[in-house]
């Protein structure tokens, strides 16, 4: 698990996989919401798929979406930011 939380620790990859958080998207959906250069994106993506978080488009449409276990990913990485303390 921590070779896919290395994968996701990067601020680019989480704003892919919060982006297919809302659901799939093809390539140039992404590129469009996230602004990063295709070539970039696809370096992204590749690791995402090597690291199970993302999962390959397998239609004829080319949608990429989130794997459950991108979906834990996430889920840990929010719960990892310090909380702020307020003092009253």
């Amino acid at each position: 698990m921590s070779s896919m939380m290395g994968a996701a620790s990067n601020p680019e990859r989480q704003a892919i996989l919060r982006a297919l958080q809302k659901g799939r998207l093809t390539f140039k959906a992404l590129g469009e919401m996230i602004q990063m250069r295709p070539e970039i994106l696809q370096e992204h993506l590749d690791r995402l798929v090597r690291s199970s978080l993302v999962l390959p488009p397998n239609d004829g449409e080319g949608y990429f979406q989130i794997s459950s276990m991108g979906r834990i990913v996430l889920e840990d990485l929010k719960l990892e930011k310090p909380k702020k303390e307020y003092l009253l």
